[in-house]
Parts: C-alpha cells; sequence; structure tokens
C-alpha cells in the first residue's frame, strides 16, 4: 500500500504507522463530524424550512468564495514552506491574513450584502451575508496558530479544534432554528463557530504575533498564492450555479433542495477531507518516484470508491426511506436528485488522487485550466436546461462534462505513465446499477441488503485488486491499533 508506505523527508523517516494513525484520528473526527452535522442540518431544514435553506445557500456561496479570497492559499504557502517557519514569516503572513480578511468583510457588507438583497428581492439576505461575513475577519485570526498545529500532524488536536467549530455552528444555530429566530439562527451559529475556533486555536498554540510588513516575502506569498487560489476561486465559482440561476430562475424552494442534497453529498463525503491531507503529505514525498507515485494513482482510486463513493451510494440505495423520514416530507423531491447526482461524484473521485498530485508538484496552471472549462461549459449547460429540466440540469450538466477529466490523465500520463482505472470503473458500474436496483424496492431493508451482497461480491470476488487492498488495510490496522494482551507479553518477557 504505497499512500501507508515507508517515506523520507531529509533524515527523517515517517513510518506508515504514523500515517495510519493519523489517519485513524482523522477518521474519528470526520464520523464526529458527519453526525454533528447532520443532526444540525436535520434541524435547520425541519424549522426553518427549504426556503430559508435555499437563502442560506446564496448566502454560503458568497462567503465561501470571499473567504478564498481572503485566505488566498496563505494557510497552504506555511503548510508546505520546508523548514522552519521563522517569527518574521509567521507575522508578516499573520498580517497579510488581516488586511486581506477585513477589506473582504467591508466588500461584502458594502457591495455583496446590498446587491445581492436586491438582485432577489428578499432584504433578509442583506443581513444574512453581513452578518455571516464577520465570521471572515474572525477567523482570520485563527489561520497561524492552526498552520502550526498542523505542521507538526497533531491531527488530534485538529480533530478537536475542528469538532469543536462543528458544535459551536450547529448547536446556537439548530437552538434558534427551534425557537423561531429565523436567518438570525443562522448568522449566530456562523459567527459562534468562528469564535470558537479562534479561541482554541491560541489556547492549543499559545502563541504572540505582532504586526510586521516586508516586501520580498509579501511578494513570495503572493506568487505562490494567486496561482494555487485561483483554480479554487473557479471551482467555487462553479458552485454559483444553484444560488444564482436555480435560485433566481426557480425559486429559493428549489435552491434549497439543491442545497440539502449538496449538503448530503458532502457530509457523506467527509473520507475526502482525509484523503487529500494525507495524500498532500505522502505525494509531495515521493512525487520523483515515477513506479511509486503511479502505484499511489492507483490506489487512491480504489479507495476513493472505498470511502467517498461506496458511503454515498449505501445512503442513496434506501434514500427514498431515508431523505423523507430525516428531513420531513417536504424534502421528498431531492430523492431522485441525489440519485442522478452521486454517478458525477462517483466519476470525480476516480480522478481525485491525479488532482492533488497535481497540485502537489506545481501544476496549479493545469488545474485552473480545467476548472475554467468545466465551469464555462456547465454554467452554459445549465442555462440551456433548467428552462426545460428544472434543478436536474445541474446533474445533468455535470454528467456531459466528464470528459475534461481527460485533462488530468493527459498531464500525469505524460508526466509519470499512464494510470489504470479498470478496477475503480468496475466498481462504480456494479455500484451505482446496485443503488439504482435498490432504491426502486419499496422495503428499504431488503432494498440495502441487494445492496450490500451486489457490491461484497464486487469487493471480493471480482475485482481482485480491490480484495488484497482491503485485506492489506486490514492487516496494517490491526498491527497498528490492536496490542497484544498484557499477559501474552508478560509471558513473551
Amino acid at each position: 500500500m504505497e499512500l501507508l508506505s515507508e517515506t523520507k523527508l531529509g533524515d527523517n523517516l515517517v513510518h506508515k504507522g504514523k500515517i495510519l494513525a493519523s489517519g485513524g484520528i482523522l477518521t474519528i473526527r470526520n464520523l464526529l463530524a458527519v453526525f454533528i452535522s447532520m443532526i444540525g442540518s436535520i434541524f435547520i431544514v425541519r424549522f426553518l424550512g427549504l426556503k430559508i435553506y435555499g437563502l442560506q445557500s446564496i448566502s454560503v456561496f458568497f462567503i465561501t468564495l470571499l473567504s478564498s479570497i481572503a485566505d488566498l492559499s496563505i494557510g497552504l504557502y506555511l503548510l508546505r514552506k520546508p523548514g522552519e517557519l521563522n517569527d518574521q514569516y509567521l507575522r508578516v503572513a499573520f498580517s497579510l491574513l488581516q488586511l486581506l480578511a477585513w477589506v473582504t468583510v467591508l466588500f461584502a457588507i458594502f457591495v455583496i450584502a446590498p446587491i445581492s438583497a436586491w438582485w432577489y428581492g428578499k432584504k433578509e439576505l442583506f443581513w444574512l451575508v453581513a452578518g455571516c461575513s464577520l465570521a471572515i475577519g474572525i477567523g482570520a485570526l485563527a489561520k497561524v496558530p492552526i498552520v502550526l498545529i498542523e505542521r507538526n500532524m497533531e491531527y488530534g488536536k485538529i480533530s478537536m479544534l475542528e469538532l469543536s467549530a462543528l458544535i459551536g455552528y450547529y448547536l446556537p444555530a439548530a437552538i434558534g432554528a427551534y425557537v423561531g429566530l429565523g436567518i438570525w439562527a443562522l448568522i449566530l451559529g456562523e459567527l459562534s463557530k468562528s469564535f470558537i475556533t479562534t479561541m482554541l486555536a491560541y489556547k492549543i498554540k499559545p502563541i504572540r504575533i505582532r504586526f510586521h510588513w516586508n516586501n520580498s516575502i509579501v511578494r513570495e506569498i503572493l506568487n505562490y498564492g494567486f496561482p494555487t487560489s485561483t483554480a479554487g476561486w473557479v471551482w467555487v465559482l462553479s458552485g454559483a450555479i444553484n444560488p444564482i440561476l436555480i435560485g433566481k430562475m426557480i425559486g429559493l424552494e428549489a435552491a434549497g433542495i439543491v442545497r440539502l442534497v449538496q449538503g448530503i453529498i458532502s457530509q457523506l463525503s467527509f473520507f475526502i477531507n482525509i484523503i487529500s491531507r494525507l495524500s498532500f503529505n505522502v505525494l509531495g514525498k515521493i512525487q520523483n518516484d515515477k513506479k511509486r507515485i503511479l502505484k499511489a494513482i492507483d490506489q487512491s482510486a480504489l479507495y476513493s470508491y472505498f470511502l467517498v463513493t461506496f458511503p454515498l451510494f449505501l445512503f442513496a440505495s434506501i434514500s427514498y426511506w431515508a431523505v423523507p423520514a430525516l428531513y420531513g416530507d417536504k424534502s421528498l423531491p431531492a430523492v431522485p436528485l441525489l440519485l442522478l447526482a452521486i454517478l458525477p461524484q462517483g466519476v470525480n473521485m476516480i480522478f481525485a488522487g491525479q488532482s492533488f498530485l497535481l497540485m502537489t508538484i506545481g501544476k496549479a496552471s493545469e488545474m485552473i485550466k480545467l476548472h475554467i472549462i468545466r465551469s464555462v461549459a456547465v454554467w452554459i449547460i445549465c442555462f440551456l436546461l433548467i428552462p426545460v429540466s428544472g434543478y436536474f440540469a445541474l446533474p445533468l450538466a455535470d454528467i456531459i462534462v466528464l470528459p475534461v477529466l481527460f485533462i488530468l490523465h493527459k498531464n500525469v500520463s505524460s508526466i509519470y505513465g499512464r494510470p489504470s482505472y479498470r478496477e475503480a470503473v468496475v466498481l462504480l458500474v456494479i455500484g451505482y446499477c446496485s443503488v439504482v436496483l435498490s432504491s426502486s424496492v419499496k422495503i428499504p431493508i431488503l432494498g440495502l441488503l441487494m445492496f450490500i451482497v451486489a457490491n461484497g461480491i464486487s469487493f471480493f470476488v471480482i475485482s481482485s485488486k480491490s480484495r488484497s487492498e482491503i485485506f492489506e488495510a486490514l492487516h496494517l490496522f490491526k498491527k497498528q491499533f490492536v496490542r497484544e494482551p498484557v499477559w501474552v507479553i508478560k509471558d513473551q518477557k
């Protein structure tokens, strides 16, 4: 298992056990995060309704885009910078983060909030965007200590921090939704999350950072930040279709349904955060070894199916029962949209490892090209299809533009050789067909059983590579986490 193999950084040997242990910590954290976010989302959808949920999708888009602009990949720059980070770099990065964050907040309050309220004819949208934008400035204070924690691979502390932030958002937001605060419940949750994140970050990493400016360091950071961030900005802009087109052309309730589906996919794809964090760490250390890179890429396609696509397919197989049971009967229209949307998500996950690799080796320009082509194509297709197919235009557009993933394949193949997708594609086809069949069964337990049997056959009978990877992962897990009983150790002594 290349992604869990020994890697060397300078004179320090990073053992596969440490990577596996870090992955285990992140897994526990993400499972708890999924539980918390799902419970919180259920409260918000049930007590605020799909229209306010659709209104939130508009606010979330603007805040996500503005946060990405304010961050400018400065955190990633500090995280990937080799050697020790001296105080001067930390002070300059901190100062630049504060400048960008508060300029962005002012822009959100005086430009984005009033324009969005006018565009949708909803006065409450002004307060939602303006109030939530304050979280950008508050959260910027925590970026440097969080980077220092993550550079030390202290994922236990990072997990505690992120879980606390989730609780800090969903608890006041859910309570506020329950007592009838409306959009103010969402604003309260966003500000609470930022305050808690900042306070805990400095509690875990008690550092004192002064403001400092150095033109050469700022130029170095910006030279890295702009090209790296551009791919992310283009990707965020592609997510504007729901709030901008669907919210305006069909209505806020339709935008709420789309946001519900996107939220379910995001929550059940929680392992992608673990894969990306560990991939950037490991791929950066073996990027000059073509044979190991190819092996890691091939394995990442399988791991992405096991850890991201399979849980998503599993939920979708009982979605006609689970979605209305969790989110209320009004959420039932989200089910057919979910069943269509998971297909392009599964295909994209096969290529996720290649995306991480290109970012790791400094090929951000290729990612920007891919995102621009994809985003423009999706926008055009959605604009043409929305009058005909409604909000189904979005997953249909995602399916139509899947061939742009060839850009990833072409770039990776030209550097390292051709990756293999056969095993992952076989699993994906069998998995999706089993979802379609099992979701049509009226008895949920029977549908779930059909899905598990079909995928069990594909994992352990049809795909020999997936079978060997599963057994090896279990062996490594047992070796790392299962200890011998005390009396056995004493007897051996």
